[in-house]
């Protein structure tokens, strides 16, 4: 009955923008190639660096477009 309890927060922005930039780059690279039926990737890779750099607010779409393209993958 707790109100103050978190589910478990990961480090996805620092990944994203510090100790796993060249990993997520890569990931983006690969799902928006394998996506390309559904989003434009370059628009997707400009917004993806944009937010690396800290030019728009944090969040988890990048994550999310890696995940689907990693089922992608897998499917």
């Amino acid at each position: 009955d707790r109100q103050d309890k978190m589910g478990f927060v990961s480090a996805e922005e620092r990944w994203m923008k510090e100790d796993g930039k060249e990993w997520f780059t890569r990931q983006m690279t690969d799902s928006c190639k394998l996506l390309q039926d559904f989003v434009d990737p370059n628009q997707a890779m400009v917004y993806f660096h944009k937010m690396q750099q800290g030019n728009v607010p944090f969040t988890f779409d990048p994550w999310r477009v890696i995940c689907l393209g990693q089922w992608l993958k897998s499917f």
